[in-house]
């Protein structure tokens, strides 16, 4: 995938939509343990937007923080990404608003079809960013991403 000319945020939408997932990914292999698809996601986005090693993805107590190029230990968090299986993911919002980066990402990756718990959440978010006084310059792009084998949804939530 050819990242020029793009935005951050348009090319991990892109990622996240042409990415095949089959619907056993989405089922954890034990109980409270992330499904497979959670992995998949990050080591993709990594993958794609940062081609050299890292030891670890997370930075924060968030699952992935990708920093500018020139200096990608110390550099401006360029992206920030958060992947939850549940709607309630209020934790997840509160650590990609509190923390300063130029694009932010929440995927919801449910067990099974639910967008409407993905329409509420996204309610929910919506009021969270409204309550603290956020807006598009202060806390920049962010999007929610509704990601299933067959369907596919992204929200702007800060508009």
């Amino acid at each position: 995938m050819s990242g020029e000319g793009k935005s951050l945020i348009d090319r991990v939408i892109e990622l996240l939509r042409n990415m095949p997932t089959k619907p056993a990914e989405y089922k954890p292999s034990r109980k409270g343990k992330m499904p497979s698809i959670h992995d998949k996601i990050l080591r993709e986005i990594k993958d794609k937007l940062e081609p050299r090693f890292r030891r670890t993805l997370a930075e924060y107590g968030i699952d992935y923080i990708k920093r500018e190029d020139r200096d990608p230990e110390y550099g401006r968090i360029e992206l920030a990404v958060e992947v939850d299986r549940g709607k309630r993911a209020f934790r997840s919002w509160k650590k990609l608003l509190d923390i300063r980066a130029d694009n932010r990402v929440w995927i919801f990756i449910p067990d099974e079809d639910r967008e409407d718990d993905f329409k509420w959440a996204v309610n929910k978010l919506k009021e969270l960013i409204k309550s603290r006084g956020d807006d598009k310059e202060l806390t920049g792009s962010f999007i929610a991403v509704f990601k299933r084998p067959t369907k596919f949804k992204v929200v702007d939530v800060i508009k």
